[in-house]
């Protein structure tokens, strides 16, 4: 009796002795391979034919032509392999699709365990290690799973340790406005389908913490947000207290984008 297939992959790989022991990997593992060269017979393999994986190395001159194909296939998993391990270039990959982003040198364990994970490798512990050399700068692309804002908090809260804020505004007011901008973007603005992402960038500098969060919605009509809503506006509570705490409120974007900005005084 034949065994069920996992799935079908698509390899995209230029060098024949990687590009054929990726195959035997994966057909050890019970997939259907296939497997491609170059990029533009890979991209016509992805025009014509559904896969449920891909795995493509990342050679650094080729980064905006792999950007491109992401953004046309943007439904399918993807597994991808960059030649260099600089945080720049993990970065922009891991910003660009946020299923796995595998730095070198890759083993089979790697893969192994990204095979056994159903969701994306959101890769907290990566942007963070790597924060200090951007200029305590953190940007996180998430997809809209209420169960993953809370780690988004911390990272933004540990962005802002050791700055020269006041107790109230370091503790309380600056987690209440981020928190309600997140929840927002994750419930209100992408109605919490995980197949929409949002994205935020927190920057801290001297005189205070900028946040920027934009989510895939459709947007909305931004409220007076001078006088407290009516009680029973839970999502106009929370853009008044975002505007009475932070210093500087501003929506973009139709309302998808929101801009806020806290000094530390």
């Amino acid at each position: 009796m034949s065994r069920r297939r996992r799935g079908r992959v698509l390899i995209l790989v230029a060098d024949p002795a990687v590009r054929g022991l990726l195959s035997r990997y994966f057909e050890s593992r019970e997939y259907y391979v296939e497997a491609a060269a170059d990029r533009e017979t890979g991209a016509s393999r992805l025009a014509r034919e559904d896969f449920d994986l891909v795995l493509a190395e990342v050679p650094g001159s080729e980064t905006d032509s792999v950007a491109q194909l992401l953004e046309r296939h943007r439904n399918r998993r993807w597994i991808l392999l960059p030649d260099s391990d600089h945080s720049s270039v993990l970065q922009r990959l891991w910003r660009l699709h946020p299923w796995d982003v595998l730095p070198p040198p890759v083993t089979f364990a790697d893969l192994d365990a990204i095979l056994r994970k159903s969701t994306p490798s959101v890769s907290f512990e990566t942007l963070i290690r790597e924060a200090e050399h951007w200029n305590r700068r953190v940007e996180i692309r998430f997809p809209s799973d209420i169960r993953l804002v809370p780690e988004v908090l911390r990272e933004v809260d540990r962005l802002c340790e050791g700055v020269p804020a006041e107790p109230g505004i370091r503790d309380v007011k600056i987690p209440l406005i981020v928190a309600e901008a997140v929840y927002n973007a994750v419930e209100h603005g992408n109605r919490s389908d995980p197949r929409k992402y949002v994205m935020l960038e927190a920057r801290a500098e001297k005189d205070g913490l900028t946040v920027v969060i934009e989510d895939e919605g459709e947007g909305f009509a931004v409220p007076n947000l001078e006088r407290l809503p009516e009680e029973q506006s839970e999502g106009g509570r929370g853009l008044f207290l975002m505007r009475l705490y932070a210093s500087e409120v501003r929506f973009e974007k139709g309302g998808r984008r929101v801009f806020l900005r806290r000094s530390w005084v």
